[in-house]
């Protein structure tokens, strides 16, 4: 009996959490960027799929993709409903990752992953065992470890039946194993308290962060209910765990480690009994380089900035707006600060495109919003690029318009979603 199954396609939503009573920012496609050197081969892209062939008491699955484990998990998950989590260890060197165009909707750097099987005993679907999914989990991802693809997994038993499949050992340029400390072994605290899935997940990041690991939350399931979570000095994806063990869902994360050029979390609803799984992808720095990040504790936000920016300038200035009535009839004035992020290449003979930030109070905003603070001439007003509880961050309306040398840098810049609110 052969059963085959494909990945749905899934367009995949960046989204931010904004504060209680602010509008949400808008949907923003991110797409890796990274320096891609000679020393990566071309990825040989194939299609994620998974395919299950039963021949009695055995079953083989075969899996394909960049990640042709991570394709194995999800179609275990349709094939079984097993929740396992998945967690990639951070790829640096030219034998596990390649160099991908755009042609196949993947820039940059991926891993060099293509494909593998693993024979196991057909599992009885009708009293399913913990235990043997848990032999089956390793037999598949001993299966994968010896079929030459990146990065050396191990099963986890999280409790409550829950597996994780970890990612702890990489090859360096030479083929030699190094061990790999997975992202969420990170320690972290929070306070002991009920919070909903949403919550938790803010605050995890927000304590990444400060430890370091540069992860943004997303979107969440949408579920009422509360979980107590908190700890001193326990790794995140314990926490995680604590989070994610709702009675109104099931919940499974993935994360993933693109040498992107920007930290996202992102989510998919499967559509399978009310489950969810929860993607990760921190920023990892391209290799050979180190995240360039402004970060302005004034107004409580950084913006990463690519490492060609080294030795930039911020200029702080003043932006100047008009309050009017419902008559168009001039009211009043209004000011804040306008940071202006400069490209070292600047010059006054040979100006370089900057990178503004208009700073905006919470009440400026709302001004903004109902169409009665305009800033320019400009037909349309500034770009929300990011908020925290006391300032929203946008780009001026029409800042491009001096058609200076590096506007389509900044431009390229600005669509990967660089500033990254704190607190």
């Amino acid at each position: 009996m052969e059963m085959a199954f494909k990945l749905p396609s899934v367009v995949v939503l960046f989204f931010f959490f904004a504060p209680v009573n602010a509008a949400p920012r808008p949907a923003v496609r991110t797409v890796p960027q990274v320096a891609v050197g000679a020393r990566y081969h071309q990825c040989q892209v194939s299609h994620e799929d998974g395919v299950i062939r039963r021949d009695g008491k055995r079953s083989t699955l075969e899996a394909s993709g960049v990640r042709p484990l991570a394709t194995a998990i999800a179609r275990l998950y349709r094939e079984y409903q097993w929740i396992v989590d998945y967690e990639e260890p951070v790829f640096t060197s030219s034998l596990d990752l390649c160099a991908s165009d755009v042609e196949h909707g993947f820039p940059g750097l991926l891993p060099a992953g293509t494909s593998f099987r693993s024979t196991y005993p057909t599992p009885n679907l009708g009293t399913p065992s913990t235990k043997t999914e848990e032999r089956i989990l390793n037999k598949i991802v001993s299966d994968y470890n010896r079929s030459g693809n990146p990065g050396k997994f191990v099963v986890e038993n999280q409790g409550h039946g829950r597996y994780a499949v970890v990612g702890r050992y990489v090859e360096d340029d030479d083929g030699k194993v190094e061990k790999n400390t997975p992202i969420l072994d990170t320690t972290i605290s929070l306070p002991v308290e009920p919070r909903k899935v949403s919550e938790a997940l803010r605050e995890i990041s927000d304590a990444l962060y400060k430890s370091g690991v540069n992860l943004s939350i997303g979107n969440a399931p949408n579920n009422p209910d509360e979980v107590l979570v908190g700890g001193h000095n326990l790794p995140a994806r314990v926490l995680l765990l604590r989070s994610v063990e709702t009675p109104g869902a099931r919940v499974e994360w993935t994360l993933y480690n693109n040498a992107a050029y920007r930290p996202d979390l992102i989510h998919s609803s499967d559509g399978l009994a009310g489950d969810w799984r929860i993607y990760f992808s921190p920023y990892i720095a391209p290799p050979g380089s180190e995240p360039l990040v402004y970060k302005n504790t004034q107004y409580g936000f950084a913006f990463f900035l690519p490492t060609t920016w080294k030795n930039y300038r911020v200029l702080v200035e003043k932006w100047t707006g008009g309050v009017s009535d419902e008559n168009q009839e001039f009211v009043r004035e209004e000011t804040g600060p306008l940071i202006q992020i400069r490209n070292p290449r600047w010059t006054e003979s040979d100006p370089y495109q900057d990178i503004p930030i208009m700073v905006f109070t919470l009440a400026q905003w709302a001004l903004v919003d109902e169409g009665t603070l305009g800033v320019s001439a400009a037909p349309f007003g500034p770009g929300e690029m990011g908020r925290n509880d006391h300032y929203v961050f946008a780009l001026p309306p029409r800042y491009n318009a001096a058609d200076a040398e590096g506007q389509e840098e900044v431009t390229d810049i600005l669509q990967h979603d660089p500033l990254h609110p704190l607190k």
